[in-house]
């Protein structure tokens, strides 16, 4: 299993939002890398998980992306000086899968729509160009024409 013990903490505090439709993943930035605090997105999700469980349940699929970046154990997590458990970005999606069940669902139809398609957006994307685009009164029809409410 991948150490959640690093040789001296590191001084970096994640505080920038990494995605719109997750915004309590933050992101701090290092010299050489970006991470996310998986410690804060655990204790705001309120659930039993924790970071060991993770770096366990999911070590087949760290370890395939850690050697496809031929990244060393070291880089993969880092502790901060809070005490947090900083996780590479590059994992960002794992832990997003690993708390959120319907989100590894989610990844998959867009990877689908991707394979088939040539190309995937996410909803929000979809929803911002639709505000972007089109008048309100525009988007009012289009709901009523397909049967749904504003």
């Amino acid at each position: 299993m991948i150490s959640i013990k690093s040789a001296k903490p590191i001084n970096l505090k994640c505080t920038e939002p990494g995605f719109a439709e997750f915004p309590d993943l933050l992101f701090g930035t290092t010299n050489d890398s970006v991470y996310f605090d998986a410690t804060s997105y655990l204790q705001k999700k309120a659930r039993p998980l924790t970071e060991a469980d993770f770096l366990k349940q999911y070590e087949h699929q760290i370890r395939a992306i850690q050697n496809t970046y031929e990244m060393k154990d070291s880089d993969v997590c880092k502790l901060n000086t809070d005490g947090h458990l900083l996780i590479e970005s590059s994992f960002a999606h794992l832990l997003i899968s690993f708390v959120e069940p319907d989100f590894l669902a989610f990844v998959g139809e867009r990877i689908q729509e991707l394979l088939t398609n040539g190309f995937c957006v996410s909803d929000t994307y979809l929803a911002e160009m639709m505000v972007e685009r089109f008048t309100p009164e525009i988007v009012k029809k289009v709901f009523e024409d397909n049967g749904s409410e504003t």
